[in-house]
C-alpha cells in the first residue's frame, strides 16, 4: 500500500476504531466478570483471581537460571534440566547410616475383605477439587462428576488392584515440582522443596488403603499430627500449660525441640516395611503399599522444561494420601522404647518436643531419642534442634549432643506459635500480625479493586485474612494492649480495602458493618471459650500418662502458685466467659428496646435473655454447660462490645469531642434528640448510670446507631467517602461553618510583608574561599532563586486563578470544583512563607555558619507539613482530570485559563 497522506489518515481512523472495539470488549468482559464474582457460584473464580494477581504482581515467578554443586550460574537449557535431575536424583536416592535389622517379625496372614462401594465414596468425598493432576491428566473432578458408575468402576478397579497385588504402570510415574521456600539464594537447588504431582486416581486408592489402615494401627498419644480429633493446637496449647504450671510453681522446666534433616526423603523403605509388620497390619496390606513403592519413577518439571526420568528410591512420596499415616507408623515403633520412659513427649510428625524437670535428665532423653532414631536410618539435625528453660536459674548450664552444645533460646516457633519461656506473648502477636499482612497481600489484587463489592471483600478477609491472624491464639493469654495491637492492624487492612483513611473520620463500627466483619477481640474470645468447651468435653484415657491438655491442666493442684505476672489461661477463660455473657445480656436488651429480635435460636424462650446471662457469670468457669452454652450459637458475625478504639486505629484514645469537632454528615441526617453535646463521646457509650431521663434518651439512641453500625455499616456515608478519597475531597462537615468555608488544616493565613521581611539575598563573595566553600556558596544561590520562584507560581495560582474563579459573576466553575482544583495550595503557599523568613534569617548568616541542612528539617519535616504535602500530591492527578473535563464542558472556564 502507497504511503501516502490519504492512506495515512484511514490508517489512524482504522486504529482508532479498532482500539475502541477492544475497550468496548475489555470493559464487557470485566462486568461480565464482577458480575459473576458477585455471585455465589463466582466466589471460586473469585479466589482464583487473587492467586493469579498475587503472581502477576511478583518480579520473578520462575528462575531460568540454575547454580550448580560449585556455585557456577548455568544458563543453557540443557545444563539447568541436568543440575535439577542430578540434585534431586541424589536426595531421593540418598539413605543414612544405619544398623541393618537382624531380628525378624512376624507376618500378619489373613483374609482381607473386598472394597466396598461405600469407601470409595468416603474417599471421593475427601478428595479436593481444583488440584493440578498427575502424568494421567485425569482430574478428581472427572470421578465425581460421574457419579455413581464412576463409584462402582472404581471398585472394580480396586478390588483387581488388591487381589493381584500390582497397580497400573501409570500410576509409578509422577511429576517433580521445585517450590521455593523464600529463603536463601533463588538460584540455589537446595533452597527448592520438591512436590509431586500424582494421579488422583492413585490417591483415591490410597485414601482407601489409609483408611483401612487407620482401623487397624493405634498410634500412640504423644502424636499429633494427622490423628484424628487432634490438630496443631492441642500440642501448643499443651506446652504452653505445661510451661505455665511450672513457671507459677517456680520450677525449672527444660525443653528440647527437635528437628529431624529431611525425614520424609531418608526413611529406609526396609524400615517402613518391618514397622507395619510391627504394627500387626495385615500381610496383603503390606504387599501393596510395596508395591505402590516399587519401580516409582518421577521427572522434574523446572521452567525450562522437564528432565528425564529417574528412579526413587528411598523416602515417602512428597504430595500422598497415605505417606503422613506411613510416616506416623514408623515413628511410632522408632519412639516405642524412648517414648516410654519419656512421657512429657509430643510429636507431631517429624517435629518433637522434651520437656523435663532437670537439664541432665532431658540430656539424656535426648541421647536415647537419637540413638534410637539414627540407628534406623533418620537423622536428627545438629544446627536446628534448640533448647528452652523455663525459669531459668543462673548457672543453669546448657544441653549436649554428642558432646556438642546445643542452641539455647529464649524463644522457639512450635508449630507455627511462638512460645517464649518468659511465658510473655508480646512476640506472639507480632508474629500473627505479620502473617496477616503477608495473607492480605497474598489477595490485595481483589480486596484494593474497587469494583468489587464491600461484602464479597469482607468474605475474602474473613476467609484468607483473619484465619492467618488467629492462628493458635484460642491458647494464649492476651492483654488488653495486645488485643488492640491486632485489631489495629484488622482495621489499617480494611480501611485500605474499602478505600478510606483516618483523615476521613469513619467510625471503627462503620468500617466493620460495611465489610461485615466482627470485632477481632471478639473473635479472639469466643475462639478461647470453644477451645476451653473443647478441652473440658473430652475425656482422659486411663491407660495413657497425663499428657492431654485437659490432664495438664487438673493434675498438678499441688503446686504452690507463684507470684508473676503474667496472665494465667484459666483466668483468662473465667474472664471471657463473664464477659461474653455480660455482652450477651446488654445486647439483648438493646435490642429489645429497639424492637428487633436477636435471642439465639437454641435458647429457652421461657427465660429472658438477661436471666440466661446472669445465670451464666454465676456458674464456675470449669462447668462444661456454662462453657457450651456461652460459646453455642455464636450469632452474628458482629458482636457488639465495650469499644475500646473508638474512632481510628488509635487504641484507648480520648475523644471527648468539643464544639468546634467535626460531625459526620449522615449521622447529622438522623433524627438524634439534642443533648447538650451533638458529638460522639466514649463515656456517654460505656456507662448510663447518673444522666437524666433526656440524656438517657440520647444516649440509647446514639447506642442504636452504633449497633446498627456494627451490622451494616452507613447508609451511604461509606461509599461517599470512598469517592472522597479518589477526588480527595472531605465530606466531614463543621459545625459553625458554611459550606463555602474550606478545611483550613489548622493553618493561619500568614501574609508575608516584603518591607518586614526581606526575601533572602546573598551577599558578595568574600576573599579568601576554597574552592568547596565555593561550590556551597553556587549551591546556596540556586536554593534561594528556586524558592523565590516557587513561591511566586504559588501565589500567582492563588492571586491570578482561584480568587477569580471564586470571585467571578456569574460564576464560571462551582466551588465544589474549584476547591480541589486548588486542595492544599493556599497550604503549601503559607509553608513556603514561614520558610522563606527562615532562610533569609540563616542566608545572612552563611558567611559565619555555613549551615542550612538543620532548617530544612525544622521546616518540613513536622506531620503537619508532610500530610498537606502528601494530600497535595495524592490529589494532583485528580486535579488535573477535574481541569480536563471542566475545559470540555465549561467553555467559559476554558476561555478563562486562556485569558488568564
Amino acid at each position: 500500500m502507497d504511503r501516502t497522506e490519504e492512506n495515512r489518515q484511514e490508517y489512524k481512523e482504522l486504529q482508532r476504531r479498532v482500539k475502541m472495539e477492544v475497550s468496548k470488549a475489555k470493559q464487557k468482559a470485566y462486568d461480565e466478570l464482577y458480575t459473576r464474582l458477585d455471585t455465589r457460584e463466582g466466589e471460586k473464580d473469585l479466589y482464583r483471581l487473587a492467586r493469579q494477581r498475587d503472581r502477576d504482581g511478583k518480579d520473578v515467578q520462575q528462575v531460568r537460571v540454575i547454580k550448580d554443586r560449585d556455585g557456577r550460574v548455568l544458563t543453557s537449557e540443557e545444563s539447568v534440566q541436568r543440575r535439577w535431575k542430578e540434585y534431586f536424583e541424589e536426595l531421593m536416592n540418598e539413605e543414612n547410616e544405619r544398623e541393618k535389622r537382624v531380628e525378624g517379625v512376624n507376618s500378619v496372614e489373613q483374609k482381607v475383605d473386598k472394597i466396598r462401594k461405600d469407601e470409595v465414596r468416603k474417599a471421593l468425598k475427601r478428595m479436593k477439587s481444583g488440584k493440578a493432576v498427575g502424568p494421567d491428566d485425569i482430574p478428581v473432578e472427572v470421578w465425581k462428576c460421574l457419579g455413581e458408575a464412576a463409584v462402582e468402576f472404581l471398585a472394580s478397579l480396586f478390588n483387581r488392584v488388591l487381589e493381584s497385588e500390582r497397580m497400573p504402570e501409570e500410576w509409578r510415574r509422577s511429576v517433580l515440582v521445585p517450590i521455593f521456600k523464600n529463603k536463601g539464594d533463588v538460584q540455589s537447588c537446595s533452597n527448592y522443596r520438591g512436590i509431586k504431582l500424582m494421579s488422583h486416581t492413585m490417591k483415591v486408592w490410597e485414601r482407601v488403603v489409609e483408611a483401612r489402615l487407620r482401623k487397624v494401627v493405634e498410634i500412640c498419644e504423644q502424636q499429633y499430627g494427622f490423628m484424628p480429633r487432634k490438630s496443631t493446637t492441642d500440642a501448643i496449647f499443651a506446652l504452653r500449660i505445661l510451661m505455665e504450671k511450672y513457671r507459677d510453681g517456680q520450677k525449672e522446666l527444660h525443653c528440647v525441640f527437635v528437628d529431624l534433616e529431611k525425614a520424609y526423603d531418608r526413611v529406609p523403605r526396609e524400615e517402613l516395611w518391618y514397622c507395619m509388620r510391627k504394627s500387626e497390619v495385615a500381610e496383603k496390606y503390606v504387599r501393596v503399599v510395596q508395591d505402590m513403592y516399587e519401580r516409582s519413577r518421577t521427572v522434574v518439571r523446572c521452567a525450562v522444561g522437564q528432565t528425564e526420568e529417574f528412579n526413587v528410591e528411598v523416602g515417602l512420596h512428597q504430595g500422598s494420601a497415605l505417606s503422613p499415616f506411613l510416616f506416623a507408623i514408623v515413628m511410632d515403633q522408632l519412639s516405642e522404647e524412648v517414648r516410654q520412659e519419656s512421657p512429657w513427649t509430643m510429636m507431631f510428625a517429624d517435629d518433637i518436643v522434651i520437656c523435663s524437670e532437670s537439664r541432665e535428665q532431658v540430656e539424656e532423653n535426648l541421647e536415647r531419642w537419637r540413638f534410637a532414631l539414627e540407628r534406623r536410618g533418620m537423622k536428627v539435625s545438629r544446627s536446628k534442634t534448640e533448647y528452652m528453660c523455663v525459669n531459668e536459674r543462673e548457672g543453669s548450664g546448657t544441653v549436649r549432643l554428642q558432646g556438642e552444645e546445643v542452641k539455647k533460646v529464649q524463644e522457639f516457633k512450635y508449630l507455627g506459635s511462638t512460645v517464649q519461656s518468659n511465658g510473655e506473648c508480646g512476640k506472639e502477636v507480632k508474629k500473627r500480625v505479620q502473617a496477616g499482612w503477608n495473607g492480605w497481600r497474598k489477595v490485595s489484587g481483589v480486596l484494593c479493586d474497587r469494583k468489587i463489592s464491600a461484602r464479597i471483600k469482607g468474605k475474602v478477609y474473613r476467609t484468607v485474612v483473619r484465619p492467618a491472624m488467629l492462628y493458635g491464639l484460642e491458647t494464649v493469654s492476651l492483654r488488653k494492649r495486645q488485643e488492640s495491637e491486632l485489631e489495629v492492624a484488622e482495621l489499617k487492612m480494611l480501611r485500605f480495602s474499602l478505600g478510606v483513611t483516618r483523615l476521613d473520620r469513619i467510625r471503627n463500627e462503620y468500617i466493620r458493618g460495611t465489610a461485615h466483619v466482627g470485632r477481632l477481640g471478639d473473635k479472639v474470645r469466643e475462639a478461647r471459650l470453644r477451645w476451653f468447651g473443647h478441652v473440658q468435653r473430652r475425656d482422659r484415657p486411663m491407660s495413657t500418662p497425663p499428657q492431654h491438655p485437659r490432664c495438664v491442666t487438673e493434675d498438678d493442684e499441688e503446686e504452690k502458685e507463684g507470684q508473676g505476672k503474667t496472665l494465667k489461661a484459666g483466668d483468662k477463660t473465667q474472664k471471657d466467659s463473664s464477659v461474653s455473657a455480660t455482652s450477651s445480656g446488654k445486647d439483648s436488651e438493646l435490642q429489645e428496646d429497639a424492637g428487633k429480635k436477636t435471642c439465639p435460636a437454641d435458647m429457652s424462650s421461657s427465660r429472658s435473655p438477661n436471666q440466661d446471662a446472669e445465670a451464666l457469670a454465676a456458674e464456675p468457669v470449669k462447668t462444661e454447660e456454662s462453657t457450651i452454652s456461652a460459646i453455642a450459637s455464636p450469632g452474628d458475625d458482629i458482636q457488639t462490645g465495650s469499644p475500646e478504639v473508638i474512632y481510628d486505629d488509635v487504641a484507648c484514645e480520648e475523644m471527648s469531642p468539643g464544639e468546634g469537632d467535626m460531625i459526620y454528615e449522615d449521622i447529622q441526617k438522623e433524627e438524634v434528640p439534642q443533648g447538650p453535646n451533638n458529638g460522639w463521646s466514649s463515656s456517654e457509650f460505656e456507662s448510663y448510670d447518673e444522666q437524666s431521663d433526656s440524656e438517657k434518651a440520647a444516649s440509647r439512641s446514639k447506642m442504636h446507631q452504633l449497633m446498627r453500625a456494627a451490622r451494616s455499616g452507613t447508609k451511604d456515608g461509606l461509599e461517599k467517602t470512598k469517592m472522597a478519597v479518589m477526588r480527595k475531597v472531605s465530606f466531614l462537615q463543621k459545625k459553625d461553618h458554611s459550606d463555602e468555608a474550606e478545611d483550613d488544616a489548622g493553618y493561619l493565613d500568614v501574609m508575608v510583608s516584603e518591607a518586614k521581611h526581606p526575601p533572602a539575598q546573598l551577599g558578595p563573595m568574600p576573599n579568601g574561599l576554597s574552592s568547596h566553600q565555593i561550590v556551597r556558596r553556587h549551591i546556596l544561590s540556586s536554593i534561594v532563586q528556586s524558592e523565590r520562584s516557587y513561591l511566586e507560581s504559588l501565589k500567582r495560582i492563588l492571586q491570578e486563578y482561584q480568587r477569580p474563579l471564586m470571585e467571578a459573576e456569574p460564576r464560571i466553575l462551582s466551588p465544589r470544583k474549584i476547591r480541589p482544583i486548588f486542595f492544599r495550595v493556599r497550604e503549601i503557599t503559607q509553608c513556603h512563607c514561614m520558610f522563606q523568613i527562615a532562610l533569609a534569617s540563616r542566608v545572612a548568616e552563611w558567611d559565619a555558619s555555613e549551615k542550612i541542612g538543620d532548617l530544612f528539617v525544622a521546616s518540613f519535616s513536622k506531620s503537619m507539613v508532610l500530610d498537606v504535602y502528601s494530600d497535595y500530591v495524592n490529589n494532583f492527578t485528580n486535579a488535573m482530570a477535574l481541569i480536563k473535563k471542566a475545559c470540555l464542558s465549561k467553555p467559559a472556564f476554558l476561555e478563562f485559563l486562556k485569558v488568564s
